[in-house]
């Protein structure tokens, strides 16, 4: 009898093995340093905004980015877990970051997933609430639904392949891609250093770690763009639109008037994938996904 396509997910060994596996990817993935991966001069990419267990998005992002086509295709992923769908008050995204974290073990020259706030807080344990609802207990909820007392084993897993991803993905061109940037009045506390080391857990924890400064930032400004431009190599123009639009574009979900800005900034555009988390826009957000197939360019400069 065949097994349905995704029944692994339910699977306690199978689950632990994949994220366990992609944890070591992670560490290994060429051009990492410290927490940063340099993309190689030639190739595409494919960058998605928050994903937060958008399965239809999901399906969208991996048919444009191609990564079965070409060994220079590269897909960029941030923000998979904590959608809004719950299940007996069960958050289930487990099942989308397994399936990201089992092409990262698969490809793990092409799949890359950067830190983000969400996936922190699942590592650190800080509360996050959408609806009233804690997404970080509700996850652990899920896993307990779904492996009963394996879960725990099931979590570590996971939050070990949590704490091995990197924090920015840089390309050749001088675009630099990052969930957040440190906002001003936290920028006297952030080490901008991280990008050249391993993430410790002071890193991670409160107000003043870095790493949790960096996915936690709010208010970006041009100065602080410019700033972290020159010390992480990206080139200023590419790294302000980047930075800037890349977090605006999630914000807004404006595809046409953020292209333009793009284009206006003289940034070579690589692809951007929108998405949304909540399922009433899912058709909203294909659309724009749909559109954005005419945008992909290279990381070469």
């Amino acid at each position: 009898m065949r097994m349905a396509p995704d029944a692994w997910l339910q699977d306690v060994g199978k689950v632990t093995q994949v994220f366990q596996k992609a944890a070591e990817a992670n560490l290994r993935t060429p051009g990492r340093s410290g927490c940063v991966v340099d993309l190689p001069a030639k190739g595409r990419a494919t960058l998605t905004g928050d994903l937060h267990d958008n399965y239809v998005n999901f399906m969208h992002v991996m048919k444009l980015a191609r990564i079965n086509y070409s060994d220079q295709y590269h897909v960029v992923f941030q923000e998979v877990i904590h959608g809004d769908t719950l299940y007996n008050g069960n958050d289930l995204s487990y099942r989308t970051l397994a399936k990201v974290a089992k092409l990262k073990m698969e490809k793990p020259g092409q799949v890359h997933q950067l830190l983000s706030n969400h996936e922190l807080s699942q590592l650190t344990g800080d509360g996050i609430l959408k609806d009233g609802v804690s997404v970080v207990e509700a996850l652990h909820g899920g896993l307990q639904y779904v492996f009963g007392d394996a879960w725990l084993g099931v979590d570590e897993a996971l939050r070990e392949y949590i704490r091995t991803l990197p924090l920015a993905v840089r390309c050749a061109n001088g675009m630099f891609v990052a969930h957040s940037l440190p906002s001003p009045r936290q920028r006297r506390d952030f080490d901008p250093e991280i990008l050249k080391r391993r993430i410790t857990d002071a890193d991670r924890m409160g107000l003043e770690g870095s790493a949790h400064i960096m996915v936690w930032g709010r208010g970006l400004t041009q100065w602080v763009a410019d700033e972290l431009a020159g010390k992480w190599g990206a080139g200023d123009s590419y790294f302000a639109t980047a930075i800037a639009k890349f977090t605006t574009m999630k914000t807004r979900r404006d595809r046409s008037s953020n292209t333009s800005a793009w284009s206006a900034s003289s940034v070579t555009p690589i692809s951007w994938r929108t998405s949304t988390a909540r399922n009433d826009r899912h058709s909203a957000s294909v659309t724009a996904a749909r559109a954005a197939a005419g945008s992909t360019g290279r990381c070469s400069p």
